[in-house]
């Protein structure tokens, strides 16, 4: 009886045994399948991320390709016909949403937005310092104005015209310039004595703003004043770049009106958005009568502030692989 009770209690020990030994390589192959899916998903992912970007790339240059063929039509129609090179929204630049060829596993939109249609920013840089002096009438009664005041005066106007600080000008002035002096008798004039109280403390940037999220860092712009402004202004990395006549927002034409106190039926004209009939596709030469007629006690030319031509472009390539998604955004 001993004997067999001890074979029974080695038998259920060995069948225990047994058991464990399963249930470990159960859980060890359950953990490797699930690191071997890990792995596996991992390497999707990548290859749907590269496959993303070259997409995306893909797209880039496809958009590229279809505004360095718009401007060899423009230089093509000017040589061979005198005709002015000009870009308006019924060009193919305006029109393309997706490469012509379709990519495979991938789904790529294009948009190409013309940011010579937006003011710059940076055309508030101040060059000398006559560009400070007060706007007054000389001997004869007219007003001269510096470049750097007439893009002062197209600023104020568009700031009036979103419903915001005009005084907001001087700020961004100061930001721009070369000096850590505070030069305008404005509140909205921070140098980096105000800055440096900032928690935590930094300085003016005494250079052209690169993106348009800096304005953040600038005294009196917030959230809300930015969102106002975002679909009417750029940042180009130049100064004086003008504004494209033919493709700038109705609300851009107030700008200097409002500033200089044109004409209520001109700024009407402007706000119900029938100005595009003054100025055409094709050209401002309608537009610049009127604009003379609205101000002319100022005596500014309207091709100070417009022009009819684009330089600047920027390029938004989206494209969506399996479950991700990526985006390529370009100033050209």
């Amino acid at each position: 009886m001993t004997h067999s009770l001890t074979m029974t209690k080695q038998r259920g020990l060995a069948v225990v045994t047994v058991m464990l030994i399963l249930a470990l390589m159960t859980t060890l192959a359950a953990f490797m399948l699930e690191s071997e899916h890990i792995a596996i998903r991992k390497t999707a992912n990548a290859v749907q991320a590269e496959q993303g970007y070259q997409s995306a790339l893909t797209g880039e240059q496809w958009a590229l390709a279809v505004l360095r063929q718009d401007l060899e039509d423009d230089l093509g129609k000017d040589r061979a016909a005198n005709l002015p090179v000009n870009d308006h929204l019924k060009e193919k630049w305006n029109e393309i949403k997706e490469p012509p060829v379709a990519i495979p596993d991938a789904q790529v939109s294009i948009e190409i937005i013309d940011e010579s249609a937006r003011f710059n920013i940076n055309n508030l840089l101040v060059s000398k310092k006559e560009d400070r002096r007060p706007v007054e009438p000389n001997e004869d009664g007219e007003i001269q104005l510096s470049d750097h005041q007439v893009w002062l005066f197209a600023f104020q106007g568009l700031l009036q015209s979103v419903g915001v600080d005009d005084q907001l000008r001087f700020a961004i002035e100061e930001w721009l310039d070369a000096d850590t002096e505070q030069q305008r008798l404005s509140e909205m004039a921070a140098e980096d004595n105000e800055y440096q109280s900032e928690d935590p403390p930094y300085r003016a940037a005494n250079r052209l703003i690169e993106d348009l999220s800096e304005l953040r860092k600038i005294k009196g712009f917030d959230a809300k004043t930015i969102a106002k402004l975002r679909p009417y202004v750029t940042a180009l990395p130049s100064f004086g770049a003008r504004i494209n006549a033919n493709t700038c927002d109705p609300l851009v034409f107030r700008t200097i009106f409002r500033a200089a106190g044109g004409e209520p039926e001109f700024i009407s004209q402007a706000e119900s958005g029938t100005l595009k009939d003054l100025r055409g596709d094709n050209g401002i030469n309608n537009f610049e009568q009127t604009f003379l007629e609205s101000l002319p006690a100022l005596g500014v030319d309207p091709r100070r502030l417009f022009d009819e031509k684009s330089r600047y472009f920027r390029i938004i390539s989206r494209t969506t692989v399996g479950r991700l998604s990526y985006g390529i955004e370009s100033l050209v």
